[in-house]
Order: structure tokens, then sequence, then C-alpha cells
């Protein structure tokens, strides 16, 4: 774990909101999940996108624009058709992003209100935080770094198809500037339990901080 820029003061008022920087595949959920584990409130935007893609007014809009082949036998959404088809074209991808953003973004802000009235500090896994501006919601920000190289071949490991890859990298902010705004790095390049350390690491220096 290395310390990058210095923190914020903590707030008195309100809980700890924790966002997480980084590339494609460079396990910012594992890290999530890691926190969750010590007492964070998982906020999982991709979660929140999946429940959303089975709301009957989302499902009618997604069919009105893309029709019927992208459902499922049963009449739920194929995930899979309709990433093909929005990451590979501009104008799908803004269209669907009009369409679920700002209800995610609205979501997560209740979450974030739920965690804050319960006292609970919160993480925040959200692939696009710094693209969409939930960031400013972050009080402490935190890159988890893995080279291009490794991130590309767990990508590909889990089944993302290349052209994929390429299509994702082009809408995401430079790593540089993701970098240049965090708080914190985690290497997460070393296997999960040198992970899990620098987790823990970052933890005590939150607690000593008085964040938590």
């Amino acid at each position: 774990m290395r310390e990058l820029l210095p923190p914020p003061s903590p707030s008195p008022e309100k809980p700890l909101v924790l966002g997480l920087l980084g590339g494609i595949a460079s396990g910012k959920s594992t890290v999530a999940r890691d926190f969750e584990a010590e007492g964070f409130l998982l906020i999982e935007a991709d979660q929140i996108a999946k429940e959303l893609l089975q709301e009957p007014q989302v499902i009618k809009a997604l069919i009105a624009h893309f029709g019927r082949k992208i459902l499922k036998t049963g009449g739920v959404i194929d995930r899979k058709k309709l990433a093909d088809l929005v990451f590979n074209q501009q104008s799908e991808r803004v269209f669907l992003e009009k369409l679920l953003h700002p209800k995610v973004r609205d979501k997560i802000r209740k979450e974030l209100k739920q965690a804050s009235d319960s006292k609970h500090p919160s993480v925040l896994d959200v692939p696009l935080l710094l693209e969409g501006g939930l960031f400013e919601l972050c009080d402490v920000l935190v890159f988890i770094s893995v080279d291009e190289v490794e991130r590309r071949k767990r990508a590909m490991a889990r089944g993302m198809d290349p052209k994929d890859w390429a299509a994702r990298e082009t809408i995401q902010a430079p790593l540089e500037r993701k970098l240049a705004i965090s708080h914190f790095e985690i290497d997460n390049s070393q296997g999960e339990q040198k992970t899990k350390k620098q987790v823990q690491a970052l933890l005590e220096r939150l607690k000593r901080l008085g964040f938590i």
C-alpha cells in the first residue's frame, strides 16, 4: 500500500465513503469485497445495473430501441448480446448510458444515504467512477494497480473478447489521470494474500487518520 496524496480531514458528521479507481480487470471488485468483509457497505454499480435490466419499463425501452434480438428465452435481457451491441457502436452506447446511468446514480446516492444514516463506512465499486463524476461523492480514493499485460490476460481469461477490451479501454479515462487524483494505491498484481495485507494496512492508516 502506498500513500499518494494527503487525504482530506475526516468529517465528524458522516461515515467514510471510499472510492476505487483502476483499469479494466485490475481487481477493483475483489478489493471492494475485502473492504466489505471488514464492515464496509459495498455499493456495486454493475449489480445495480443488472437489477435495472429486470425492470419492465427498462426492458420495454430496450426492446423498442434494439428489437427482440436482445432477449433470452423467457423475455429477459441477454446482457452479453446487449454489451456486444453497445461497446462496438458509440451511438448505441450513448443510448444505453442515457437510459441507465441516471437510474444507477440515483440508486447509488440512495444507498450512500442509507449508509450515512446507519453510520456505516461504504466502498464504491463503480467502473466509470471518475468518468461519471461519482468520485466527487468519495472522501478517499484508492487506485488499484495492475500492469496492462496482466489486466488484459485476466480479462481474456474471463471471456472478454479482444475487441471488447479495446472498446472498453477507449471509453475510460487514462490511468494516469485516475492515479493523479488517488490518495492511496494498492498493488493487486502479487496475489490475493498480499492484496489483503495492503487492505489491512490501509485500514490501519484510515483508523489513525480518524476516518473509521
